[in-house]
């Protein structure tokens, strides 16, 4: 059966014993295996970098020449172990220096590049630049290259090999965005579970989005992650003390007073204000609140609510705490 002819040949013309390159004219002996690495620009022997070849076919080359390899160190391997084996039966056994090859025959080649790594550098730099280009032509940020979910996906294309297809865009959109919810409600729920445990922290802030509409944020941060709770839309609402603490409270009642540790805010007037509330009318200071396991900490805390008695009968019937819904609960009057 007749060897199939090499699909390269089509950018490239026999000149009797050479092949010609049609991009720039170079000829060289030895059929197309020779222009192969003119094609893929990888110097070797006195095989010139072609300046004029197209992308696309370069890349054919690369991976070609790359083929190539691959199945000459397998042809190596197999000759190797063939003189070997011959080397060993002709001579007597413990003469290293005659059966084996020269003593200096691979310290010489030590510190040379192989084909094969220069191969693979031309590769990378080949994906490399199909990455940037893929990044500039949708507009998508320089730092996507530090996303370590963006690393996985790369890592996982390239273990799956060869011919990996991306999913079109109804299958990522029904079934893939679906499975990526789920996983997302199931990795929320677990965080939710550790609050208990650890104890989580709320964070806030106001922000303002494109269309110039202000927006309260409240996330909730713990040592197994950090999720959002809930947003709303202040338009139209005071951005006052008094909303931003109730906003808070609702959040707080949502996780669970015993699991909050603490509130971080931004240093928005009102946000200080909000927070210092109760400090107005204790004069500054905290108080105390009863750890789980320490028994000693609920005469503490009592104690400290004697000491700011005089501030907090103050601050009961003060208009700041009746606004707060708190306030208004059935534990808020029985507090006040």
């Amino acid at each position: 059966m007749p060897r199939e002819r090499d699909q390269m040949w089509e950018y490239a013309e026999e000149d009797g014993s050479r092949a010609r390159c049609k991009f720039c004219g170079a000829t060289y002996a030895g059929g197309i295996s020779l222009l192969k690495y003119h094609w893929a620009q990888i110097k070797i022997r006195d095989v010139a970098i072609c300046s004029s070849v197209l992308e696309f076919v370069k890349n054919i080359a690369v991976a070609s020449v790359r083929e190539m390899e691959r199945k000459g160190s397998k042809k190596k391997a197999k000759t190797s172990d063939y003189i070997m084996k011959s080397s060993s039966s002709s001579f007597p056994s413990g003469d290293s220096t005659q059966a084996g090859s020269s003593p200096h025959s691979t310290s010489s080649l030590k510190g040379q590049p192989t084909i094969t790594s220069m191969v693979k550098k031309k590769e990378k730099e080949v994906v490399d630049l199909l990455i940037m280009k893929s990044i500039i032509m949708n507009n998508l940020p320089f730092n996507l290259l530090r996303s370590d979910e963006f690393k996985e996906e790369l890592v996982a294309i390239a273990n799956h090999g060869p011919g990996h297809v991306p999913p079109s865009s109804e299958t990522a959109i029904t079934k893939l965005l679906g499975t990526l919810k789920e996983q997302v409600e199931e990795y929320i729920e677990e965080v939710k579970m550790s609050w208990t445990k650890t104890g989580c922290t709320l964070m806030s802030n106001i922000w303002t989005d494109g269309k110039n509409c202000p927006h309260i944020n409240l996330l909730v941060a713990s040592p197994k992650g950090v999720i959002f709770l809930k947003s709303e839309c202040c338009v139209g609402k005071v951005k006052d003390a008094s909303y931003v603490a109730n906003f808070i409270s609702s959040g707080i009642e949502e996780v669970g007073p015993e699991n909050v540790v603490q509130v971080v805010a931004d240093n928005g007037s009102n946000y200080v204000a909000a927070v210092d509330l109760m400090r107005v009318h204790t004069k500054g200071r905290d108080l105390q609140r009863p750890a789980v396991t320490r028994f000693a900490t609920y005469f503490l805390c009592l104690r400290s609510i004697l000491k700011q008695e005089e501030g907090l009968r103050y601050m009961v019937p003060s208009p700041d705490w009746r606004n707060l819904n708190q306030a208004k609960s059935d534990e808020g009057r029985e507090v006040t």
